[in-house]
């Protein structure tokens, strides 16, 4: 009868549906590199001279920031939202480092006839890790491949919350023999949400034995790590990710 064929024809679509619509879970570990953003006014300008006596002269302090690297793990939930759309959610841990140096001038002054040229005071190296609780979330579209693998372009937000935030500083002394160094923590000054805005590309591929997926990202923090410092910057980085589907999505 066609109304019962109909009917079974129904019943055997909605368990393949919502097998479908179901969630899926995934475990991911990821590296790559930290590129600092140093604002345009990263390095103080002084003048060529300083007027008055030598005891009340212009110190000019130079910064300059450099990269590291990171790694990051944690768990995914992802849910189809159709044939080419599906939405991932997750959360993990990110440890990452980065550099920083300074040099510190006294500037050129002068005392009637006599001219003291500028001359180096201070040099700092120094170097910062971080960790910090991280929830991704991904909208990824498919662009093309078969069933069992796929290249699909992804976007979205990378919630980082701070941690723990270390910085380990040598100074010189340019008039001093010998290097001082130290460690403290920065934590109090670390903006404390780091959002970033994430886009790339994701290879999924399901075998025989294993479902996975590699994905390349780009991610753009937006505001800059520490509420107030001379070492104030943007912590921007790029990300090779590995997951593993703990559960099939078919």
């Amino acid at each position: 009868h066609p109304t019962e064929l109909s009917s079974l024809a129904a019943s055997a679509a909605t368990p393949q549906l919502k097998k479908q619509r179901q969630w899926n879970w995934l475990l991911y570990t990821g590296a790559g590199i930290n590129i600092s953003a140093s604002p345009l006014n990263m390095t103080k300008a002084a003048q060529d001279m300083s007027s008055g006596s030598p005891t009340n002269v212009t110190l000019v302090t130079q910064s300059q920031q450099s990269g590291g690297w990171h790694a990051s793990a944690g768990v995914l939930a992802q849910r189809s939202l159709g044939r080419k759309w599906n939405l991932q959610i997750g959360a993990g841990l990110n440890f990452g480092t980065w550099h920083g140096d300074s040099q510190t001038y006294r500037d050129s002054f002068s005392t009637g006839p006599m001219v003291t040229y500028r001359s180096l005071v201070m040099t700092q190296a120094k170097s910062y890790n971080a960790l910090m609780l991280e929830i991704p979330i991904h909208l990824n579209y498919k662009l093309a491949g078969k069933k069992n693998n796929g290249w699909w372009l992804t976007a979205g937000l990378n919630n980082q919350f701070v941690l723990s935030v270390k910085e380990k500083n040598s100074t010189t002394q340019a008039l001093q023999a010998g290097t001082m160094a130290d460690e403290k923590s920065l934590t109090g000054s670390a903006t404390t949400w780091q959002p970033q805005l994430r886009a790339g590309f994701v290879f999924d591929r399901q075998g025989k034995k294993m479902h996975w997926q590699l994905s390349p990202l780009a991610n753009l923090t937006l505001p800059t790590f520490f509420k107030s410092s001379v070492d104030d910057m943007g912590i921007h980085n790029v990300q090779l990710q590995f997951r593993y589907y703990l559960n099939s999505r078919q």
